[in-house]
């Protein structure tokens, strides 16, 4: 029976997002220009991979939820099915095909209020920037999350979001 609670406790673990907005920052544009995601182009069930690639936007095979708490709209980006047995947390980490300048995203948690770290990393690995951590409710898609690289070239090519 312990197995099978901690099974369940496991599975509410998972980690959301909605509405990602990510700030395109190049070294030659005067002006950034704004990308927002909410997902609303995408089913419900969809794995998520390269599908925003032709804006520059790779994710690691996360999946589409919906939630009438998103932040805009009503589709989620969630780390996992809501049917996978999680045992441990899986971080929503998001690749850039260009470097980023900010990265702005809010987030829900799922079961159990959960600590929540955004992490920037250079094409190096190297960690440039990071927000958190900080209390993400449960369902509630208002935590907002935000890196930013402060050097004169943009650096971000990937982020990580964690919690727990």
């Amino acid at each position: 029976m312990a197995a099978q609670n901690e099974r369940i406790a496991g599975a509410r673990l998972g980690i959301t997002l909605a509405a990602i907005l990510l700030w395109f920052g190049f070294a030659w544009s005067a002006e950034a220009a704004l990308v927002k995601l909410d997902f609303e182009d995408l089913s419900p069930g969809t794995v998520v991979t390269n599908q925003y690639g032709d804006r520059g936007i790779v994710f690691s095979n996360h999946v589409i939820g919906q939630s009438p708490t998103a932040h805009s709209g009503t589709h989620v980006l969630l780390s996992a099915k809501p049917s996978d047995e999680i045992f441990q947390g899986i971080p929503i980490a998001i690749s850039f095909n260009a470097p980023q300048r900010r990265v702005h995203l809010f987030a829900a948690s799922s079961g159990v209020p959960l600590p929540g770290t955004l992490t920037a990393f250079d094409a190096n690995g190297n960690v440039i920037a990071t927000d958190g951590p900080k209390t993400v409710p449960v369902d509630v898609y208002t935590t907002p999350f935000q890196v930013q690289d402060s050097a004169a070239t943009p650096r971000i090519v990937q982020v990580e979001l964690r919690l727990g």
